[in-house]
């Protein structure tokens, strides 16, 4: 009797479970993805701009990454596919709730294989939740080529869905970083720029204590015969003495074969006595007589034409250090001008797709960067202009240019730029004007109006947090 009741009892359980709305039935639809609609609408300024891109690591191909998720947004099943190039179309059969569901495709590049990536140009996680999806935007190699496109298609099933045609669209921006007339400011300033540069020195102090070797740096001042010298004077440092800018910084100016820089200049130290200015000086019996500090200009030599070291005048600290004259500036290094222009970029470089929609944010400080980095001398003087491409995620962000003379920084047009998905920008670095402007179009579009005429493609550094370069 036991035996039977417990049939029974199987038998109904069973039979409430074939009548049970909430067991869920499923169906199979016939889906096709075509990647070709991700660079359909840019126009690249070469032919080869959108190709996929390839290096010591190997050519990358697109991960189509596929995500099925029920009316609550939970994840339902998901698998990779691996396609040689944005042109391909991709057909699957995809097993999904009758009553509804939302599909995501996510198209990216990667290099390596879908199980062991050796990089991956986005990332994606939070993948069991549509709400906690995230795809994160990775910088190390984002600077050419499709490599840094995303794709992406949401779409949402019902019941009357037996097959779908998927066109998957671009997350990104396409926008060409651009710099005009490259050799504008490489020779700024006097004789052509010669005298600009880094120079080493060799002197021993003036009670033949001590001999000094140290290195300073003469850029470009605020007009044509005004310069900046650095770490002129090398006491400072070998006493651990430093100064509260950060490293020592001098105004001269130039006139014929001379290089004068005025006394009194402060160092950025002081004592009990006072601030520890930097003085020249000509030896008057035991006095010495305060003057400027002159230095005469020969080919790659700077030459002290009088006494000059650091002290507190009108004390009796008398002088940290000081030297005779004759001390020989030999140059080392550096072309003169400006040598290097920054595009400064706080992109956004995440992204979620909460209800369907694209949501981004950046993962950057308030302090942080990425940013193109051009340098004229790796270019030959013929070359006047330059490109590259980056793909931004949309949103708005700061943009500004930055040029560097030596350890010297410029900061330009700091603006409001904003990227939508699937459209064309260029952001455009005129080196000779100093300044930077945006449009939205393509590359060499607004040519008529002299605004840019690229002649050559470039892979330029790209610089991530703290514009620290990490490789071409």
């Amino acid at each position: 009797m036991r035996n039977k009741l417990f049939g029974i009892a199987a038998l109904m359980i069973l039979a409430g479970a074939c009548s049970n709305p909430s067991v869920e039935v499923k169906r199979n639809v016939e889906i096709s993805i075509r990647l070709s609609t991700v660079l359909s609408g840019f126009v690249p300024y070469a032919s080869d701009n959108l190709d996929m891109y390839s290096d010591s690591d190997g050519s990358s191909k697109v991960r189509v990454s596929c995500y099925m998720y029920d009316k609550e947004g939970h994840l339902t099943d998901s698998h990779e596919l691996m396609a040689d190039n944005f042109s391909a179309e991709i057909n699957l059969t995809e097993t999904v709730p009758d009553d509804y569901s939302t599909f995501v495709i996510l198209a990216s590049c990667i290099q390596g294989s879908l199980d062991s990536p050796i990089y991956e140009a986005y990332t994606i996680s939070g993948i069991q939740s549509l709400g906690t999806l995230e795809i994160t935007q990775q910088s190390e190699k984002t600077y050419s080529s499709s490599l840094s496109v995303l794709g992406y298609a949401v779409v949402d099933f019902d019941s009357s869905n037996q097959s779908v045609n998927i066109d998957v669209k671009p997350a990104t921006a396409l926008v060409y970083l651009n710099w005009r007339d490259i050799h504008s400011h490489d020779n700024d300033g006097a004789s052509d720029g010669e005298i600009y540069g880094y120079y080493s020195a060799k002197a021993t102090d003036y009670w033949e204590k001590k001999t000094y070797n140290w290195t300073m740096s003469v850029e470009p001042g605020a007009s044509s015969d005004a310069v900046v010298l650095k770490e002129f004077e090398p006491a400072l440092f070998d006493a651990e003495l430093f100064s509260d800018k950060g490293y020592n910084t001098y105004n001269g100016s130039i006139s014929s074969s001379t290089l004068t820089i005025p006394m009194r200049q402060k160092t950025g130290f002081s004592d009990d006595d006072g601030d520890v200015l930097l003085m020249g000086g000509t030896a008057d019996g035991e006095y010495i007589t305060f003057e400027d500090i002159k230095l005469s200009i020969g080919a790659g030599t700077l030459t002290t034409e009088n006494m000059f070291g650091i002290t507190v005048p009108n004390s009796n600290s008398g002088w940290y250090s000081l030297f005779n004259p004759g001390v020989v500036y030999t140059k080392t290094g550096g072309a003169g001008g400006i040598d290097k222009y920054y595009i400064i970029y706080h992109n956004n470089d995440k992204l979620d797709l909460a209800e369907g929609r694209l949501s981004t944010a950046t993962s950057l400080s308030s302090n942080e960067n990425n940013a193109g980095l051009l340098q004229p001398a790796d270019y030959p003087s013929s070359t006047k202009n330059v490109y590259t491409m980056v793909n931004f995620l949309p949103g708005t962000f700061n943009v500004y240019g930055r040029s560097y003379v030596g350890n010297t920084n410029t900061d330009y047009n700091r603006m409001s730029f904003t990227a939508e998905a699937g459209h064309q920008y260029v952001i455009a670095f005129d080196c000779n004007s100093l300044s930077l402007y945006s449009y939205e179009g393509a590359l060499g579009s607004k040519a008529a109006d002299d605004e840019f005429i690229p002649t050559k493609p470039v892979k330029t550094s790209l610089l991530v947090k703290h514009l620290i370069p990490i490789g071409k």
